[in-house]
């Protein structure tokens, strides 16, 4: 099993016979590092005093040949000649294991510290972009892990999402880390959170927003109408946010960010008018993408633009002390009403608190409604054969990773004609599960 609190310790200069300090890491690169790094992103230790060789990333990084570039800037920030260097993105010196390089013909000690910016590791000569997939290939080609160790099925739904959302990542691992933060630090930039999954004890991956990522046997539990007797409903503002101010493309020597925006563009009005400004302020530090930042900026103000619906049980039966925050719950409370005044019935809810009560022996649930619910679809040859349940919001209905519907079967009714009485797919499930 993956000890993810062990501390992760990159490269260091002192492995190598002539360094010009025996006290610095070599990072390991991910992703284009070349955007959104004015004048170089990190520095470039010397390992070699006598061959004027430079370290660029502690492993081997994308070739020039498969569209890396490098840039090298001295002390003074002014961009050194690429004639005055050669760059390998894959040099075993001194057989101490392969990594990027930069060798000079002189010596550049004056001109020091030298900082680079170029883009980082590959895959079969494909720069690795993906945020599940740089954490997939830390796991196993840094850390040398088993492949066991990743929830693969979570990992192909974040990696389809990250996909779909145009989510690509860059950053450096620059020193020592616990290994559970690095992969806290990439997750986190993209509105995602990570765990350990209790079953498998395997690293399982997910996106905090939107239900599009998940599969219908992902629900945790369903909740049942009788469970729900005593539930109440709540507007729930404490997350508030109708604006995102937002930084981004940290640079890893100077210690700051090298993009921002004051979310003034995607802010929600509608929410300004009646709430006032909630402005929230994110730092992204693998999100190098000015597109990727207005992407996240627009979802959370999505998500959060409006005070959250949140459904409190107070009585759950002690047999439901496996559920946990964050988990999918359905659910069914005909006295509660949505937006359009319909019952909340076979509604999705994300679990936002857990509270057990041992010596009553029950659990108390906080669920956020999510606006998602199951919705009955109906074979469109006007008769009564079966139909099938599929997850909407807005009229949007959302598949699972191999391309087909979420499907429950249902028993067949009455002649379902196409004459309006019924939408297509577009009511809501009204059975009992």
């Amino acid at each position: 099993m993956l000890d993810i609190g062990k501390v992760y310790e990159p490269p260091s200069s002192a492995r190598y016979a002539s360094p010009r300090r025996t006290g610095q890491y070599l990072p390991i690169v991910y992703g284009d590092m070349t955007v959104n790094a004015d004048k170089g992103a990190w520095e470039a230790p010397c390992i070699d005093t006598a061959s004027f060789i430079y370290a660029v990333a502690g492993s081997a990084v994308l070739s020039v040949g498969n569209g890396n570039s490098v840039s090298v800037y001295d002390k003074d920030e002014v961009l050194i000649s690429p004639a005055n260097y050669t760059f390998d993105e894959s040099n075993n010196v001194e057989s101490k294991g392969a990594i990027a390089t930069i060798t000079f013909t002189t010596s550049y000690y004056d001109s020091e510290p030298l900082l680079v910016k170029c883009m980082g590791r590959d895959s079969g000569g494909a720069l690795i972009t993906s945020p599940p997939a740089i954490i997939e290939d830390f796991i196993v080609n840094v850390l040398n892990e088993s492949q066991n160790e990743i929830h693969a099925q979570s990992f192909a739904e974040v990696t389809r999402h990250c996909s779909t959302e145009g989510y690509v990542a860059g950053g450096i691992i620059a020193g020592q880390k616990r290994i559970g933060d690095v992969f806290s630090d990439i997750m986190g930039s993209f509105l995602g959170y990570w765990k350990v999954d209790s079953p498998t004890n395997r690293i399982l991956l997910s996106l905090e927003l939107g239900l599009s990522n998940y599969f219908e046997s992902d629900i945790a539990a369903i909740i049942r109408e009788h469970e729900m007797k005593d539930a109440s409903l709540e507007m729930e503002d404490s997350d508030l946010c109708n604006q995102v101010s937002a930084k981004w493309g940290y640079n890893y020597y100077r210690r700051e960010f090298e993009a921002a925006d004051d979310g003034e563009d995607s802010a929600n009005s509608y929410s300004q008018n009646i709430y006032g400004d909630t402005i929230r302020t994110f730092e992204w530090k693998w999100v190098r993408s000015n597109t990727v930042a207005a992407t996240l900026q627009s979802r959370i103000v999505s998500e959060y633009g409006l005070p959250a619906k949140v459904i409190s049980i107070p009585d759950l039966g002690f047999d439901r002390v496996a559920i946990e925050t964050r988990d999918i719950v359905l659910f069914s409370v005909k006295h509660l009403y949505g937006d359009n005044l319909s019952p909340l019935y076979n509604q999705f809810g994300r679990v936002v608190g857990v509270r057990g009560d041992l010596n009553g022996r029950r659990i108390q649930l906080s669920i956020k409604d999510t606006g998602y619910y199951k919705t009955r679809a109906y074979l469109a040859d006007g008769g009564g054969d079966d139909g099938e349940s599929l997850v909407a919001k807005d009229g949007q209905f959302f598949e699972t990773l191999s391309g087909d519907p979420i499907i429950t079967l249902a028993a067949g009714g009455s002649a379902r004609l196409a004459d309006g009485t019924y939408l297509a797919g577009g009511e809501r499930d009204l059975r009992t599960y």
